[in-house]
């Protein structure tokens, strides 16, 4: 392939800026971001093959549906009066986009403050001089990054346009053929890892049905808003339909045996370049309900842990149901009960143990992670505590918020460790991009490794290399790499997100030249960024001191807070909810809150021991037990 040139363009709506820089060719032909980059990127959850193949799923009215459905829908319609927050709905803003055309309604950010002629720093210079690779661990463990991870591809998903089911290329391209959805990175001459232009294309805009886009922009999330366990089974009956066995309508999600161990299904529509098999005859590309499930080991490890929990809570109730008919409910007599023709009963297994997975995730989410980020200040602040019952307000918009999707909750990408263990072994993360391998030969070793100490990074502004120099490079031959941070702040500037102080000022904290500890860490900014007001949400946010008993600072924790107490009241389904026959009785709400990320992981994630708090690294006060002492999931307030 030719190696990426740019000739200084930078296209925006209706005008094309030339800036002067030098061309990208590089002796080593490097090549500039595939169809899976831009997907992968976690900043664009491009969909495999372009808008045109994204099925709407069930369109009935939400007034055609038996008035006391019980389960949700799978595309997230008809939980909110206007369908807010179901799949390929617009997101929706805290602050009024900072778009920098004449009437403020396409045009990405790019300007400084201080005039349309100085244009803000690349956002690669800014990556490589303020978010440089330096290690440092606090008492976490890679679970906290991991779930995180996870939970943030259960709700989001900006996609990206393509072009004729490949990946719009924008840099080696004439200036005057450059496409409009164009907005590459400039990088600077002297970079020591990338040539001077690396491969964007600006998010999915909303669009009218004739295909016209809607102003202002826009941008779409792909996914269901709620937290309700679609990275497990898909947003769409497609999807799901195929990670179901029994042709789609059986009551267990499918699995492949691998050496004798239960693995993911395979993804026999993956296309070529979503992930990197082997030769070996055991390769394969792992299907899920989210297509980022390949990225790297521990996001398909989560992804296996849930897939294998839903089949164990299937399991349940079958057997719940078998001994209270009075037949025999050994493993056999189950495995032959969930072999037969699905019928009506597997399907109200299949959607009651979906129910109860959603809502023990939003269990662990609620209860035990978001305390950890936010600190005991904005759970009480945003009333995020996990106790009583939760009252639904129709009049509460769950859609996902621009500022959350593009920065606030990318703060995990500071956690992000350089090494991680698969087998007992510490192995360079930059080598193990989109590689299948390690899930499907070593899930348990990669399950154990997370709940380690020193498994993650400490939240701060330093970044580790493997996604600032190395991303995805593993997926392609040497050269074929991204920096993640870098995309983080280009996406920023292509949804028109407010700059940091901005968003400060709008959650009354101070400025920041009142700010102490925020002056000392500007200082870095400054070296790059013309003023205080022109530095981007995501670099501010990593900028800031950990609030107290939490792990983000103040500005990314309200946003964080604000976005989960939207989906928390603006949900119908909401665990805690108090509404018949939506939510669950007091028997069952019980037996899911005494389920921990710990008992999973004892139950479907093949480790022996395991500490009480698995975000929290094994201690005198947090000690690793035997996996026999657990809390089987209580499946009698079902029956």
């Amino acid at each position: 392939m030719a190696a990426c040139t740019w000739h200084a363009l930078l296209v925006v709506i209706g005008a094309i800026v030339f800036l002067d820089q030098a061309s990208g060719d590089t002796p080593n032909s490097r090549i500039c971001a595939s169809l899976a980059e831009l997907y992968f990127a976690h900043v664009s959850g491009r969909i495999p093959g372009g808008m045109d193949i994204i099925s709407p799923g069930d369109q009935t009215p939400c007034y055609l549906r038996p008035k006391k459905q019980r389960y949700r829908e799978i595309d997230g319609r008809c939980n909110h009066p206007l369908d807010f927050g179901s799949a390929m709905k617009p997101v929706k803003r805290y602050i009024k986009p900072y778009y920098q055309d004449r009437q403020g309604h396409n045009t990405p950010r790019i300007f400084s403050v201080h005039g349309n002629k100085l244009l803000l720093p690349s956002p690669r210079a800014v990556s490589r001089a303020i978010h440089t690779d330096r290690s440092a661990f606090d008492r976490h463990t890679m679970w906290v990054m991991q779930f995180g991870q996870f939970l943030d591809h259960d709700i989001t998903s900006a996609p990206v346009p393509t072009e004729h089911n490949s990946s719009i290329k924008c840099c080696g391209v004439p200036p005057r053929q450059v496409p409009e959805e164009c907005f590459p990175i400039i990088v600077p001459r002297n970079d020591p890892v990338f040539p001077s232009c690396m491969e964007f294309v600006r998010s999915e805009p909303m669009k009218d049905d004739k295909g016209h886009v809607l102003y202002p922009r826009e941008q779409l999330n792909a996914l269901t808003a709620f937290v309700d366990g679609s990275v497990i089974y898909g947003s769409d009956k497609e999807t799901l339909a195929r990670l179901r066995v029994g042709g789609g309508r059986g009551a267990l999600l499918k699995t492949l045996i691998v050496n004798g161990k239960e693995r993911l299904p395979h993804d026999t529509m993956a296309e070529s370049d979503m992930c990197k098999v082997s030769d070996s005859r055991l390769s394969f590309c792992q299907l899920s309900g989210d297509g980022r499930v390949n990225e790297q080991p521990g996001l398909g490890s989560a992804h296996l842990l849930f897939h294998l929990f839903h089949n164990y809570i299937a399991k349940r109730l079958t057997k719940g149901i078998l001994t209270k008919r009075g037949f025999h409910s050994t493993p056999l007599d189950i495995e032959r009960f969930l072999q037969q023709k699905p019928d009506a009963l597997h399907e109200t297994i299949f959607q009651e143990a979906r129910k109860i997975v959603g809502a023990v995730l939003q269990k662990i989410t609620y209860c035990d992670w978001l305390p950890l980020i936010l600190g005991p200040g904005l759970i009480r602040k945003y009333s995020l505590e996990c106790r009583g019952r939760s009252r639904y307000n129709q009049f509460v918009d769950p859609r996902i918020a621009n500022g959350f999707l593009t920065a606030a909750f990318r703060f995990g990408h500071s956690l992000i460790p350089n090494k991680v263990s698969i087998n007992r072994v510490k192995l360079d993360l930059k080598k193990q991009f989109m590689i299948p391998d390690p899930v499907l030969l070593y899930y348990e070793s990669i399950v154990e490794g997370m709940q380690q100490s020193r498994s993650q990074q400490r939240f701060d502004r330093h970044v580790v290399g493997a996604v600032t120099n190395h991303l995805f490079e593993s997926s392609k031959r040497p050269g074929g790499a991204l920096d993640l941070i870098a995309l983080n702040i280009q996406r920023g500037r292509d949804h028109g997100i407010p700059p940091y102080y901005i968003w400060r000022k709008y959650y009354g904290l101070r400025s920041l030249e009142k700010t102490r500890d925020l002056r000392r860490n500007m200082r870095e900014a400054l070296k790059q960024y013309r003023d205080y007001y022109d530095v981007d949400l995501f670099v501010g946010g990593l900028l800031e001191r950990s609030v107290r008993g939490g792990i983000v600072g103040e500005t990314f924790g309200n946003i964080i807070a604000n976005q989960f107490s939207d989906i928390k009241f603006g949900d119908a389904h909401f665990f805690m909810g108090n509404k018949r026959p939506l939510a669950f009785t007091n028997e069952q709400l019980y037996a899911i809150k005494q389920i921990s990320l710990r008992d999973i992981v004892c139950i479907c994630g093949g480790v022996t021991r395991s500490q009480r708090n698995v975000f929290r690294e094994p201690s005198y006060r947090n000690r690793q037990t035997t996996c026999n002492i657990r809390h089987d999931f209580n499946i009698k307030p079902w029956l």
